[in-house]
């Protein structure tokens, strides 16, 4: 027994006989475990690979960022790649096979073009072809830039709801010691200073929370803390929790009754639980639809 406490004690960085009374103490051992997991920051295989991953997503965020200059072994790479890609597609374009470099296969499409035109003059083609990819270009980006306005202003609205819906939720999720008025009372108190002490995002159909430096809150592994547990771990600073039975804190929620159609639909939680039963994903654009489509079936929906 004393050589196995000796051990354990070498592994956990304690004192022998602190390990001893913590094996006689009910739960006293998990805690000095949990806390040197805690300082050593352990990870399992998939947690490493997990972190690894978040880390080198993080990484290359950073690179894009606007202004930040990309180490010239990178740059050259996706340049080269950039353009190789561009140099394949001309040739495709005008079934050209083999060519030496850009200016060889650009001096190939060039003769090419001039014996479709039938015009001896070289210098006459290229310049309608450039007009044209000018003119071509032109058309291309108006119509882009129509398509990314639309798209992000949809994802915006959306967006936006989302943060709400999911704000709400994470409210009524928490177990307040109070009911009636003082609860509501309770539930909006935490509410202002959860959002007056933190940012909201909605990025890859997901609500996540940044804190006043505009830090995002993450697991130990570098994955978005839910909404529902940043608030979790906030909420006794500001408001009177209910203790936790050794049954646990069961399920809670009221299930929602709706005769099947939008025009009962009176709130983000059966409007979820309907796209549920349709198959729509919550923050997609058929989701967007039925917010807009439920607020003119039933004028009393709450959002």
């Amino acid at each position: 027994m004393e050589r196995s406490v000796e051990v354990l004690a070498t592994l956990l960085e304690q004192k022998p006989e602190v390990v001893e009374e913590a094996i006689k103490t009910d739960g006293e051992l998990d805690k000095l475990v949990e806390q040197y997991k805690k300082d050593r920051h352990i990870f399992s295989s998939d947690e490493l690979t997990k972190k690894i991953e978040n880390a080198n997503r993080d990484y290359i965020e950073k690179l894009a960022a606007d202004g930040q200059q990309l180490p010239s072994a990178l740059y050259n790479r996706v340049k080269g790649n950039a353009f190789e890609k561009q140099e394949k597609q001309w040739a495709r374009e005008h079934e050209i096979d083999t060519w030496e470099n850009i200016d060889d296969l650009k001096s190939q499409i060039i003769a090419k073009e001039i014996v479709k035109s039938g015009k001896a003059g070289g210098d006459v083609v290229v310049k309608e072809m450039e007009a044209k990819i000018l003119e071509l270009k032109g058309l291309v980006l108006s119509e882009e830039e129509k398509s990314k306005k639309a798209i992000t202003e949809t994802e915006g609205k959306v967006g936006k709801r989302m943060i709400n819906f999911d704000i709400n939720n994470a409210i009524k999720s928490v177990d307040i010691d109070a009911e009636g008025e003082k609860l509501e009372n309770q539930r909006e108190v935490l509410d202002a200073v959860f959002r007056r002490d933190h940012t909201f995002e909605y990025r890859d159909d997901k609500t996540v929370v940044l804190d006043k430096d505009g830090k995002l809150i993450v697991n130990k592994v570098g994955d978005p803390l839910d909404v529902s547990d940043v608030l979790n771990d906030i909420a006794p600073k500001w408001v009177d929790i209910k203790e936790v039975s050794k049954g646990g804190r069961g399920d809670k929620t009221t299930p929602i009754k709706t005769d099947g159609t939008l025009k009962t639909v009176s709130n983000m939680n059966e409007l979820a639980e309907y796209a549920k039963s349709k198959n729509i994903e919550i923050g997609t654009a058929a989701f967007y639809d039925l917010m807009v489509q439920v607020g003119k079936e039933n004028p009393s929906f709450n959002k």
